[in-house]
């Protein structure tokens, strides 16, 4: 193996540590053990996992892959909405324990069909909102059980914010999300330490 071989080796090996994707799947009625860290808070009501609400997760849907034991995370009675106590939106808090990169997060029960009943507020479609970044489902592709492929990405965040949107009638669940994690500035040292020691060996070498 040459020196370009072992560097590029070395490069896709720390890229590849720091950009592998995990999907923390909130369907799973065990998704804590596989996602050590991550804590989930409701506000201000208490968290509800939707176990006893699994219709929208469709088992076995090549499009999302979910695990389906229910329809994710929720608030008391199993969405996130705008209404919850003492007229203070609804909202769960997903804190990483780390920074990390979002490069995805996928919804359920939010429908494209249903339709508001406000005045000011008749649009058709459940809208969700993370991070301030409202997503409203809208008709065509997979919007079965109201799976929802938000898009949403973001980089170097330690926490997600999820709420209800004010409009009476938009409600949904979190059903997964898609995080990698954020390269270390140890591990850059790290790399920048064997690279120069490659360097010296090249140098040392040809001199040899």
């Amino acid at each position: 193996m040459n020196f370009k071989q072992l560097f590029a080796g070395l490069v896709l090996s720390f890229v590849g540590a720091s950009a592998n994707a995990v999907l923390i799947d909130f369907t799973d009625e065990n998704w804590a053990t596989s996602a050590p860290g991550v804590t989930v808070t409701a506000n201000p009501d208490q968290l509800t996992f939707n176990q006893r609400d699994r219709g929208g997760c469709v088992l076995g849907q090549s499009y999302h892959n979910l695990a389906c034991d229910g329809d994710g995370i929720g608030v008391v009675n199993d969405e996130i909405s705008e209404i919850g106590n003492n007229n203070v939106h609804q909202s769960i808090t997903v804190d990483f324990g780390r920074a990390v990169n979002v490069s995805n997060v996928f919804l359920l029960d939010l429908f494209a069909s249903e339709r508001g009943e406000r005045a000011d507020l008749r649009q058709i479609g459940e809208i969700a909102v993370i991070d301030g970044i409202t997503f409203q489902a809208v008709a065509g592709g997979y919007n079965v059980g109201g799976f929802w492929d938000t898009g949403f990405s973001a980089a170097g965040i330690t926490s997600l914010k999820f709420t209800g949107y004010n409009d009476l009638f938009s409600d949904y669940a979190i059903a997964a999300i898609e995080v990698s994690p954020v390269p270390l500035p140890g591990s850059l040292v790290l790399m920048g330490s064997v690279l120069m020691g490659l360097g010296m060996y090249r140098r040392k070498k040809k001199v040899t």
